[in-house]
């Protein structure tokens, strides 16, 4: 099985054996010296004072395929004559160009290139005091920025759990559901054969989907019918985010039963297959269903082998989410072996160009950062279910905006690993303000886990070969779907909500109410006032200080973008009384 992937499987080079003349060892013999060449670009003089993107050796920046490169330098008073180059890879050529500026004003200079391809690229400004004649370049670091495919725009994740939604036909009907509550991606959890414990985080074979998703009295073979399902979404305008599993593998997986050396070892397990785990605060919970990959195994043969294959179950399931314009989710990314990761990395890269990368990444924001640079990873998964109250949920926020420019987190309601809306926040009622803050607060990405619209009490047990899940209102009381769905129009009718960096707060550390600002980057009197209170039994009141935050707003009407009620600003404060859990989107109307 090995013979084929020896010189595949690693980053490493290989060497080969080369047939190299003997040298006299008996006479000292001196090496040659290097010639230095004198280079035709040389460091200059300070010439740019000003800059509209961040340099050092650590700053990045990123934009979205589709969108212009935008860039502006001022150079230093006095400096007639100037010419202003940008040398660039970008759009992956392979080449380096230069593309010239245009002077805009005396001194100001500004560029827009579009963006064509995803990745990472680099640039550093050259210019030239004499018509071209000699050419210097900027006196800083090269600057860094990546590409993000156009689909990182806009997330609505939707997660779907396998083991309580039927048969593979059950889930493309599903998706017409999904479509309706104004969803544009599925969070799929894992559907590989179950091991043992039916998690789905525990495979027995990670390139085989488990018979119990099989569509009854279907024929084809199963990999058939989920590509029924894959075509479905596609054709509805659907991306898949596929949830890759590359730490662990079940305790009685094909893996460890053929490949046990592939497996790390523990003498104190009775099969000396070492156990999984994570971190719960300052306790370390062990999962006694999971194997440990050994990626940094000793033996190059049989890490070549590890991640070899390792890499082609990436590539098998990337491939139904790159179909999709989707994405893939890496599951514990922290837990991964961080060599094995960059090589996963590229290759993931070079198969699938604008593959979206979602990771759950939890450590420390400088390593995160690291990662994200050296990595390109697209988004992250944040958690408001740990931020429950509303000066908490500021901050969060607030840390979100300021960090857009590097790092993009998705912001949703909650997830299969926490608990419904009702555990996390107090009460089923809260799913919609809770949403509200999460969608249109964020900085484009947001989502929820299945059931959630009918608001089930409970986080869903996604463990086990399960009955199918009834999940409408009839069974649970509530269908928040009409709500859901006019929420996501508005956030799809308003691009402010699809950034970040241009949020403000305007509620005054209310104890209950948030309301935020989402203004124009380029226009500052348009925008939208979110409102929402986190209350889930009591009436509240906010009273915002128009001529603190609004001085603009004065004789203008304000449109709520549910209830199509309209308000006009005539004083110097605008009174908002919200219901129990209640809401409003004003739009700022001429």
């Amino acid at each position: 099985m090995s013979e084929n992937r020896e010189n595949k499987g690693s980053s490493e080079n290989i060497d080969h054996p080369t047939t190299v003349e003997p040298t006299d060892q008996s006479k000292l013999q001196r090496k040659e010296i290097p010639a230095i060449k004198l280079k035709k670009i040389r460091k200059g003089p300070r010439c740019i004072q000003e800059r509209s993107f961040p340099v050092g050796n650590q700053s990045f920046f990123r934009v979205f395929q589709g969108d212009n490169l935008t860039l502006r330098v001022v150079a230093e008073d006095m400096i007639n004559d100037l010419q202003v180059l940008l040398h660039t890879d970008v759009n992956g050529t392979g080449n380096w160009e230069d593309i010239p500026f245009t002077e805009v004003s005396k001194g100001e200079f500004a560029i827009e290139v579009p963006l064509k391809k995803c990745g990472l690229f680099r640039f550093k400004i050259k210019y030239s005091f004499n018509f071209g004649n000699s050419w210097y370049w900027d006196n800083v670091p090269y600057s860094t920025f990546y590409v993000d495919p156009a689909a990182v725009k806009s997330i609505k994740m939707y997660t779907l759990i396998p083991t309580i939604s039927g048969h593979i036909g059950d889930w493309i009907t599903l998706l017409h559901h999904i479509k309706d509550l104004g969803m544009n991606t599925v969070h799929l959890l894992p559907i590989t054969e179950l091991d043992s414990s039916e998690s789905p985080y525990a495979a027995r074979d990670i390139f085989a989907i488990d018979y119990s998703y099989s569509i009854p009295g279907d024929k084809r073979d199963i990999l058939d019918q989920f590509e029924s399902f894959v075509e479905e979404a596609k054709k509805l305008g659907i991306k898949l985010c596929i949830d890759l599993v590359l730490n662990h593998i079940g305790i009685g997986s094909k893996i460890a039963h053929f490949c046990s050396d592939w497996i790390a070892t523990d003498s104190n397990e009775k099969d000396t297959l070492k156990r999984a785990g994570c971190w719960d605060n300052l306790k370390w919970v062990r999962w006694e269903d999971l194997a440990v990959i050994k990626y940094d195994h000793a033996v190059n043969k049989v890490r070549h082998e590890i991640w070899y294959y390792m890499k082609k179950y990436a590539i098998f399931w990337a491939n139904y989410a790159y179909y999709t314009g989707g994405m893939v989710r890496l599951d514990n990314l922290h837990s991964t072996n961080i060599q094995f990761f960059h090589y996963l990395n590229q290759a993931l890269r070079q198969e699938y160009p604008d593959l979206v990368v979602f990771a759950e990444l939890f450590t420390d924001p400088t390593t995160t950062e690291k990662m994200v640079l050296d990595n390109g990873i697209n988004l992250l998964l944040a958690t408001p279910w740990f931020n429950g109250f509303a000066r908490q949920m500021r901050e969060f926020i607030i840390y979100n905006h300021k960090i857009y420019s590097q790092i993009r987190y998705i912001f949703p309601l909650n997830s299969h690993d926490s608990g419904s809306p009702a555990q996390e926040y107090g009460g089923v009622k809260a799913t919609i303000p809770r949403y509200v803050v999460c969608a249109l607060m964020g900085t484009g990405h947001t989502g929820f886990t299945q059931g959630v619209e009918f608001g089930i009490p409970k986080k869903i047990n996604f463990i086990g070969r399960q009955k199918k899940l009834e999940l409408s209102e009839k069974n649970y009381g509530y269908d928040f779907s009409p709500l859901i769905s006019a929420i996501n129009r508005v956030f799809d009718e308003s691009p402010v909500f699809r950034t970040g960096g241009n949020l403000h707060f305007v509620d005054e550390d209310h104890s209950a109410i948030m309301a935020a600002y989402r203004f124009n980057p380029q226009n500052k009197e348009q925008g939208m006032i979110v409102i929402a209170n986190l209350d889930t039994s009591s009436k509240q009141t906010l009273s915002i200080n128009i001529m603190k935050h609004f001085p603009f707003l004065i004789g203008k009407i304000l449109l709520e973008k549910i209830s199509n009620r309209n308000y006009t600003v005539t004083t110097g404060h605008l009174d908002i009384e919200l219901e129990a859990c209640g809401f409003c989107i004003l739009e700022v109307t001429k």
